[in-house]
């Protein structure tokens, strides 16, 4: 797969500003090694990667009555981080850190708020703070 293809629906200019700031919170060395993992998975592999985060997100939306610390959702917090190991290893620390990012950058949130749920990224950091710390 192209680069161009791990950001499908995204316009150039979107990409080249997504890449750029990765590169600046996470370093060189880290969206590379990112970018040539996903670009090892066939298109079928890909789409069927990114259906599995879309339904992991999906059944975190569902439970999010139950709360943000309820075995229904930290099983869905587990799968999610395990999710993320698809693109570069994933630590605890990192994990985290992905949390605030899904509740501070404007683009997580309003992607967030849009297709899960208004409340989605405050509570994807609880959620994944509470994983994290236990």
């Amino acid at each position: 797969m192209e680069v161009e293809e791990l950001y499908e629906g995204l316009e150039k200019t979107q990409i080249d500003k997504f890449r750029k700031e990765s590169r600046e919170m996470y370093g060189e060395r880290k969206v590379e090694e990112s970018e040539r993992k996903a670009q090892k998975y066939s298109k079928t592999e890909w789409q069927n990667i990114q259906a599995e985060g879309s339904t992991v997100l999906a059944a975190i939306r569902d439970n999010m009555s139950c709360g943000f610390d309820s075995p229904e959702v930290q099983e869905q917090i587990k799968k999610l981080h395990r999710w993320v190991n698809n693109f570069y290893d994933c630590t605890i620390e990192i994990f985290e850190g992905l949390g605030h990012l899904y509740n501070e950058n404007p683009d997580f949130v309003k992607m967030y708020q849009t297709r899960y749920h208004p409340d989605m990224p405050g509570f994807l950091f609880q959620a994944i703070e509470y994983y994290c710390q236990n």
